[in-house]
């Protein structure tokens, strides 16, 4: 149960990974399906990372004295989400790798995490803690005309995007544990999806069909599954494995990227070919 608590800890805002190790965590696919961004702590302090789905190509992307994370791509690839606090609390910024030039978005005293951008590119999902609790908060591009989603009592957490932006699916834990649930992009119309008595959590549409794949605790294990939204009914993707995180489908839906966290809070990133369930650890430092 300590081992499970850890883990459920570790998917919520910023992970409480081992400073004195090389971690790499948050894995988000390029529109493209070809690169994939993280965040690593392998020149020290955490920076912002990109490398090809072949694990060729790594580019660093942000280097600086400050603790950045949580990437995630604009629709047309130029650009990317993140986070970083360089103001002491963890505020948005926008990166253009044209220009390569870095533009703040947010400027709150609370914490701004899970930043992904809506289809059409217009608006900006995240999470924040401005009420006393998580909820989920969207904003135009450009920082402006914010407004509170969720607005809930209970804690919500990683935001995500349907592919027609028609609706945002995220996780919350207002029914006594985490469990997953879709809103329309106004806030309205809030349906829990899932009832289990695990913790159901990171939530991600899958690419073309009408299907989210997210992480289910079990009894000592953390397996990825997919719920089809047609006839509700739930292909369990892994078995038995251990401290699975953000399960993230390819564009082209052929590919699952996902983060691994051990006991000891060491985070590794992995993509498993969903056809053969062959595994591949993306990330070697």
């Amino acid at each position: 149960m300590k081992h499970l608590l850890v883990s459920i800890s570790l998917l919520l805002t910023w992970p409480a990974l081992a400073q004195d190790k090389v971690n790499c965590y948050d894995p988000a696919w390029s529109p493209d399906g070809q690169q994939i961004a993280f965040y690593s702590n392998k020149d020290g302090d955490y920076e912002i990372y990109v490398i090809n789905r072949d694990g060729t190509g790594l580019k660093q992307i942000t280097n600086n004295d400050h603790s950045d994370g949580e990437p995630s791509w604009s629709p047309d690839g130029k650009k990317l989400l993140f986070n970083s606090n360089e103001e002491g609390n963890r505020e948005l910024y926008l990166y253009d790798f044209q220009s390569q030039s870095t533009q703040r978005l947010t400027f709150s005293e609370a914490n701004e995490n899970g930043a992904v951008m809506s289809p059409d590119g217009n608006y900006i999902a995240f999470e924040s803690k401005r009420n006393d609790v998580r909820d989920i908060y969207v904003m135009k591009v450009d920082g402006m005309s914010l407004r509170n989603l969720t607005n809930n009592p209970a804690n919500d957490f990683r935001p995500k995007w349907s592919a027609d932006g028609k609706h945002i699916y995220f996780q919350s834990k207002r029914t006594g544990v985490y469990q997953i649930f879709r809103m329309d992009n106004n806030g309205e119309n809030v349906i829990q999806l899932l009832s289990s008595e695990n913790h159901l959590t990171n939530p991600s549409p899958v690419p073309g069909k009408n299907k989210v794949i997210y992480a289910s605790y079990g009894e000592g294990t953390v397996d990825i599954h997919m719920l089809n939204l047609e006839d509700d009914s739930v292909e369990k993707i892994t078995e038995g494995m251990k401290d699975v995180f953000l399960p993230t489908f390819s564009p082209a839906g052929n590919e699952i990227v996902y983060a691994v966290t051990t006991p000891e809070g060491v985070s590794s990133i992995y993509i498993l070919e969903y056809d053969s369930k062959s595994t591949r650890q993306l990330v070697k430092f």
